[in-house]
């Protein structure tokens, strides 16, 4: 599907990946694999590799470890404030 609507040139890269992101999520709702844990772990870890990239001068330099650090403090403070439970 991914590939597909790349190569017929229906969607970029980035929106194909968009459309996978839709399928992978509509699959594990029919599936019953979608709960509360999974979807706060996995906001946490695109809050952790949005703001390594943001905060680093050069995207070479988003592995650095002083980034690391700071996403961590980034995803843990911001996850739970913008996160309701209800």
């Amino acid at each position: 599907m991914i590939v597909g609507s790349i190569y017929a040139g229906w969607a970029p890269p980035t929106e194909a990946a968009a459309i996978g992101v839709a399928m992978a999520f509509v699959i594990a709702a029919t599936q019953r694999a979608i709960n509360w844990d999974m979807l706060v772990l996995s906001m946490k870890g695109t809050i952790r590799t949005s703001s390594m990239i943001l905060n680093s001068p050069s995207p070479f330099w988003a592995v650095h470890e002083t980034n690391f650090a700071r996403a961590a403090e980034i995803a843990a403070a911001s996850a739970e404030r913008y996160v309701s439970k209800t």
